[in-house]
């Protein structure tokens, strides 16, 4: 293979791998946090957050 082709491959290949593990870590954190937004008594607070007035 040429050189100029070697590192193409090279480079695409660190794009997918920096990918897949930014991918693996945000899923990772997305668990790990999400009791804290499950939790019942933050119910209200995110409520109004995400929705401060009621809809149509």
């Amino acid at each position: 293979m040429p050189l100029k082709k070697v590192k193409i491959l090279r480079w695409i290949a660190s794009i997918i791998a920096v990918l897949v593990i930014s991918l693996i870590i945000r899923n990772l954190g997305a668990t790990i946090g999400m009791g804290y937004y499950m939790d019942a008594k933050y119910t209200d607070v995110w409520s109004k957050i995400m929705m401060p007035e009621p809809g149509p």
